[in-house]
């Protein structure tokens, strides 16, 4: 029944090959508009519903002062008290400056000793949203402090929820773009032993791209009604592995 099935479909296929050639890139090509666009829609961790408990903790947190997330100024040895109040006011006026912190306060007693001597200060951060926009938040700080200190024998850094989950998400990006460097080449390779012949290498690859594109780009229009992930990059690279592996099993016609 199977096999009659994909007969049939075969014989459709062959009968509008042109048609179907001219479907395929066109969703291609509407695959890379809306998939171009899909960095600027995703939501930093996008792990919380705006009806769950947390969220709507978080959200309530939000307008009080209890802070969300935290920032470190660590100071190497020798330097004076002065010197260390005003790199401390420079790192809050920084803090301050970045949209959705509302509230920047030193934490008292935040020297504690350190075995080769520095000084180190723990500022607490207070942000207007919820999980998801702490970890927005938590990255523009990172970013914005990590170019604004003007001492460079001082070390900040930013902590919390928000930082770790950014952290993880930053890292995940980097290590999904090192497997693709490094994975690719050595699949082409793999194809090329296989079938011996680059044009019937690269059909399943060009199976597995446009799987991902196409797949991004149903994202893309999905981020414009739903809140995305910013790690669904990860997910379609699975499912457009998945397709190639597909792609791969599928007997060669003849």
């Amino acid at each position: 029944m199977a096999e009659r099935m994909m007969e049939r479909l075969t014989t459709v296929l062959l009968a509008h090959r042109r048609l179907v050639l001219a479907a395929w890139v066109l969703l291609i090509v509407l695959g890379g508009v809306f998939a171009a666009g899909l960095p600027g829609r995703i939501v930093p961790g996008g792990d919380a519903p705006a009806s769950s408990q947390s969220e709507v903790v978080a959200r309530a947190m939000a307008n009080s002062p209890v802070p969300s997330l935290f920032v470190t100024i660590r100071v190497a040895a020798g330097t004076t008290p002065r010197q260390q109040a005003q790199l401390t006011s420079s790192v809050e006026a920084d803090a301050l400056r970045v949209k959705g912190v509302t509230h920047v306060s030193p934490m008292p007693d935040t020297r504690p000793a350190q075995p080769d001597g520095a000084q180190v200060t723990v500022l607490n951060i207070s942000v207007n949203d919820g999980t998801d926009g702490t970890v927005k938040t938590a990255h523009a700080l990172s970013q914005t402090l990590a170019h604004g200190v003007p001492n460079a024998s001082a070390h900040v850094d930013v902590g919390g929820f928000g930082a770790y989950s950014d952290e993880l998400t930053v890292d995940s990006q980097h290590s999904l773009e090192r497997a693709e460097r490094v994975g690719l080449p050595i699949v082409l390779v793999v194809l090329l032993l296989t079938f011996g012949s680059l044009w019937a290498a690269a059909l399943p690859l060009a199976i597995a791209l446009t799987a991902l594109l196409i797949g991004l780009g149903g994202v893309g229009v999905a981020s414009y009604f739903l809140p995305v992930s910013d790690l669904v990059t990860n997910a379609a690279s699975m499912i457009g592995n998945g397709g190639h592996g597909m792609s791969r099993a599928m007997p060669l016609p003849g």
